[in-house]
């Protein structure tokens, strides 16, 4: 009886019969097909897929960015964004950078000998602005704050490894954070 305990298992499990539905996804995923007549489709009636409704719907437009964020061979640019002139300047922003992990907060993670802005370990990335509207206004081991005083502005670090993901998180800074 023992024996045979799995094997019984087994079969109790599968004497569910199984069946395909084919209309379990339609909602889903749909198709129009053309019409034919039921002759030609071996005399089966199916009922036809759903097509999406004619309706038009409207997407919300996203939240107009102040900048941007461009991946560069060995770094990155921040370069103005769709919003930029619309904002009351000066502005301040923030980039916080480390490199990626196999598990767990890559910025939690950040050691100091992967790159160091402040200069004390590690290798020192190239930070460039290549615009009078740019001011460095503060800097960490992997954290740079720029003030930015117009719309015009193009910022670029390079001189991280190839080898590795480089992440970047690019966020304003609220003014009562200064």
């Amino acid at each position: 009886m023992i024996k045979n305990a799995v094997v019984n298992f087994y079969d109790v499990l599968t004497q569910a019969e199984e069946e395909e539905d084919d209309k379990a996804l339609a909602g889903f995923f749909f198709t129009e097909e053309p019409e034919q007549e039921s002759e030609t489709s071996g005399g089966k009636n199916r009922p036809k897929p759903k097509t999406p409704p004619d309706d038009d719907i409207e997407v919300p437009r996203r939240k107009p960015r102040l900048a941007r964020l461009e991946t560069t061979e060995d770094g990155f640019s921040v370069r103005p964004g769709d919003g930029a002139d619309m904002v009351r300047y000066p502005v301040r922003l923030r980039v916080r950078m480390a490199y990626d992990t196999a598990s767990g907060n890559p910025f939690k993670k950040y050691s100091p000998f992967d790159f160091d802005f402040s200069g004390r370990s590690g290798s020192t990335p190239f930070v460039q602005a290549t615009s009078d509207t740019v001011a460095l206004a503060g800097f960490s081991p992997n954290e740079l704050e720029f003030e930015i005083s117009g719309p015009k502005f193009r910022i670029d670090v390079s001189g991280f490894d190839k080898n590795r993901d480089l992440l970047v998180k690019l966020r304003a800074v609220p003014p009562e954070e200064t």
